[in-house]
């Protein structure tokens, strides 16, 4: 999965980060890995890449359950705010 990301520049996407995990120091792990292979990811409410982070500014949209892929129909309000 890691080399069809990198190879295709596709995003790692999950609806929160909290999904990934509950224990902060096993996320940031996983988040440093996957920025450190340039893996992007995105979330419901922002997107991190290794050079900046994009976070939704307004209402924020909450996660749904019954469809994880919500967040990305709606991308109103993305814009980068650290470089």
């Amino acid at each position: 999965m890691l080399r069809l990301t990198r190879s295709e520049q596709v995003p790692f996407y999950t609806p929160s980060l909290s999904r990934l995990s509950r224990d902060s120091l096993t996320l940031h792990y996983v988040v440093e890995f996957l920025l450190s292979h340039k893996v992007p990811i995105a979330t419901t409410n922002c997107r991190i890449r290794p050079s900046d982070v994009w976070v939704r500014t307004g209402a924020l949209v909450p996660t749904d359950t019954q469809n994880v892929r919500a967040g990305l129909d709606n991308l109103n309000g993305l814009t980068s705010s650290h470089r």
